[in-house]
């Protein structure tokens, strides 16, 4: 653990991160318009070389260049252009993580071990370039000063995550708070997926009214008529008194 005052903290953090946001972007641009573009040039010099154009060839002979090696140098250039792409993405996308710092510091590293094999490697074939070095070392190792910015703020607090707070780092810190209903969902979906589990569920109170009431007890009153009326037509005294009255009437 290092004990570092505030104030220092502060400097260090904010200067981290401006290195890697920087560096990130300038290495990105440098790596498209410089690394990658001089490898596709000559590999289409080598490829034309190939197709017998005798410009080209005039060309390789002058320099005093195989095709095949002008090919080799070609696809190396953009290969490291496409390494140098990827850590100035990766600079400046975590130009405010400490908690990635160590990521970032060996990718920085990896990168600066390519570029100086890549030097060599051109000095070898007589083709170094003073400006193209100065410009592949020193960019990554201004990038390696401002991750060591973030090492010591991480050995000084292993919990701390962003190096500056900002809007975007507060929103991210914040818990996430889930929702009822999935997003995308139709409202018939939603209604089907109510459960009395659900935050949305609010059972409905059973309602009584006067109308509910009055039905009932007429239908009540209307069975006790029916019984009653199915009762004295269908009486065995009146079935009775119909049989001893029809003799008298025969004869009379």
């Amino acid at each position: 653990m290092v004990d570092l005052d505030p104030q220092k903290k502060l400097r260090m953090a904010m200067n981290g991160r401006t290195t890697l946001l920087c560096a990130g972007i300038f290495m990105v641009i440098t790596a498209v318009t410089a690394t990658i573009s001089y490898g596709l040039n000559l590999v289409m010099l080598a490829s034309g070389a190939a197709g017998g154009n005798t410009e080209y060839l005039e060309m390789l002979e002058t320099a005093n260049m195989s095709i095949s090696l002008v090919r080799i140098i070609g696809i190396c250039f953009i290969l490291v252009g496409i390494m140098e792409v990827c850590t100035g993405v990766f600079a400046f996308r975590l130009s405010n993580r400490i908690d990635k710092s160590a990521l970032m510091k060996k990718l920085i590293l990896v990168l600066l071990v390519v570029e100086i094999l890549m030097q060599v490697f051109l000095f070898f074939v007589h083709m170094l370039n003073l400006g193209t070095t100065i410009t592949a070392i020193a960019l990554p190792l201004f990038m390696l000063w401002g991750v060591n910015k973030f090492r010591k703020l991480a050995e000084d607090d292993p919990k701390r995550v962003y190096a500056i707070d900002t809007k975007k780092s507060r929103e991210k810190s914040k818990p996430t708070v889930q929702k009822p209903y999935p997003s995308g969902k139709s409202l018939r979906e939603r209604a089907m997926m109510i459960t009395p589990d659900s935050p949305a569920y609010t059972p409905k109170p059973q309602e009584t009214s006067d109308d509910t009431t009055e039905s009932t007890s007429e239908e009540c009153a209307e069975d006790t008529v029916t019984e009653s009326r199915s009762e004295e037509t269908f009486s065995p005294e009146d079935d009775l008194d119909t049989s001893n009255d029809t003799p008298d009437s025969e004869e009379e």
